[in-house]
């Protein structure tokens, strides 16, 4: 949902699209430059959830896209650490409880030094702050050298981390199944939720990204698409929001759609239950 007719106004118009959750930034995603989320609008915001009987617990806070916690240059890695901060103090001051980052990319210096370098990072960001809220991690397309295209990557981050109950998952389901994580069947997906119990423990799955692929299985494109236009298809995105397993969990839908396409994707994805 976009934030630039008033972050306060978000909550009205996820109910207005049929939605009961929703997933925001907190500024330009495109930026380093820090939120001007205002105390005054911060309180209206936290006031209309309640309106709307929306629960902080289930809305998403986004980073920026610039953030690479994994990258071996310094300036980018400091910056990084920076804006996650300050990025963390808009939210809280929100009330919402989760905040979604990406691995982010090693740049060619391999698995190890991703793993080491995303700690490090992150133990950091733990450290300046008063943290209140979970970080999740969200697993990435299989493309350059992102690190966590692999569910066993964000179990070794789960592994390193010492505060590591701090730690949360977001599921992506385009970009797992550009990284070979088909789906379309529910044995797939059965084997799926097992890799995740294994490695970092099904109960920190809090949220799914919703979305359809433009690409086919293990292409690594990160193409996303409307639901059920793309390769993962009705049957896919069905065993998903249909598994009991996952019932309780919030889909948020990044799929390339206006508010009023969203809505009749909300219709469809209900019609599917």
């Amino acid at each position: 949902m976009k934030i630039s007719n008033g972050i306060e106004n978000v909550p009205k118009k996820t109910i207005d699209i049929g939605a009961n959750t929703f997933q925001i930034f907190v500024k330009s995603p495109r930026t380093w430059g820090n939120p001007s989320i205002t105390q005054e609008s911060a309180e209206k915001f936290k006031k209309n959830m309640k309106k709307h009987n929306l629960s902080f617990d289930k809305v998403l806070v986004h980073s920026n896209y610039l953030i690479n916690l994994a990258s071996p240059k310094d300036d980018t890695w400091k910056n990084s650490i920076n804006s996650m901060a300050e990025e963390i103090k808009a939210v809280q001051s929100l009330g919402i409880t989760h905040y979604n980052i990406h691995c982010g990319s090693h740049l060619g210096k391999g698995e190890e030094y991703a793993v080491n370098r995303i700690t490090e990072g992150l133990e950091r960001v733990y450290d300046s702050l008063d943290l209140k809220l979970n970080i999740c991690l969200e697993n990435s397309s299989k493309k350059g050298n992102n690190y966590g295209f692999k569910i066993e990557h964000i179990g070794k981050l789960f592994e390193n981390f010492k505060n590591s109950e701090k730690l949360k998952v977001v599921y992506d389901t385009c970009h797992g199944f550009d990284g070979n994580y088909d789906i379309r069947n529910d044995n797939d997906v059965e084997k799926l939720l097992e890799l995740m119990s294994n490695s970092f423990g099904i109960e920190n799955l809090r949220f799914i990204h919703l979305n359809d692929s433009k690409s086919p299985l293990n292409m690594g494109k990160d193409r996303h698409e409307k639901i059920g236009k793309g390769y993962i298809g009705k049957d896919g995105i069905s065993n998903i929001i249909n598994h009991s397993k996952l019932k309780n969990i919030p889909f948020i839908l990044e799929t390339p759609c206006d508010d009023e396409e969203h809505k009749e994707e909300i219709k469809l994805l209900k019609s599917w239950l």
